[in-house]
């Protein structure tokens, strides 16, 4: 009785391990399915982003863990980044409403979402489902949420200052006024404002740079607060 027991439960594990293996590398498209929605990218360490299209909350991302329980994909939320409307709506609220500008939040928002596993077929025309799923590449994608923070298509002089950490070497020859641009463009990626003329005409000029945020703190990646403060002790040199 005891081996049957077991048997059935391997069988059980085994088949929730190839239908976990089949999600994993999958989008589960929620934007088509009205004005605005949620895109579910689902990685292969059992995690997930899901990136709000055209949601009144501006760049809202969303990262948490998904798992099989019986016939549905459960994803949990653990952290969420928003942008909140600030000051006057400069167009008139329908779908969604637009803010003159907007400041980032970080937030411990805890969602928890169901999706039926059938829903994640992989469709034979060979394009997207509607309000259905679709494959990526996760080698093209990181598990980044902060990919998607970024408004900008900006890359700017000195991409490597939201990629990876620097080190004292990637200063070698560069002025101090290198320096103050490499520390802003961090900041240009997430589409902030800039307060003072010299910055603001500056990024202005710069190919896939426009403004938006009022505030973008809360959108930085460990990796770039990081940047940001080594960057800031070598301008003060």
């Amino acid at each position: 009785m005891l081996n049957k027991i077991f048997l059935a439960f391997a069988i059980f594990c085994s088949l929730s391990t190839a239908k976990a293996q089949e999600v994993a590398g999958i989008v589960y498209i929620g934007s088509q399915c009205a004005n605005s929605g949620f895109d579910y990218y689902f990685f292969e360490d059992s995690t997930f982003i899901a990136n709000c299209v055209d949601c009144e909350e501006i760049s809202y991302a969303r990262t948490g863990i998904w798992k099989i329980e019986g016939t549905a994909v459960v994803a949990s939320t653990e952290k969420s980044w928003i942008g909140k409307g600030q000051g006057a709506i400069i167009q008139p609220c329908a779908a969604t409403c637009t803010y003159k500008s907007y400041t980032a939040i970080k937030e411990n928002k805890r969602i928890k979402e169901l999706f039926e596993l059938e829903s994640f077929a992989k469709p034979k025309s060979g394009k997207p489902n509607v309000c259905g799923a679709w494959y990526f590449n996760p080698k093209e994608l990181r598990n980044d949420p902060h990919q998607f923070l970024r408004l900008n298509n900006f890359k700017g002089k000195y991409p490597k200052a939201s990629e990876r950490l620097l080190t004292t070497a990637d200063f070698k020859g560069l002025t101090r006024a290198d320096l103050k641009i490499m520390h802003n463009e961090i900041f240009a990626r997430y589409a902030y404002i800039f307060k003072t003329k010299e910055l603001s005409d500056y990024f202005k000029k710069q190919s896939g740079y426009y403004a938006k945020l009022e505030n973008v703190d809360a959108f930085l990646s460990e990796i770039e607060l990081k940047n940001v403060a080594l960057i800031k002790k070598y301008e003060g040199q």
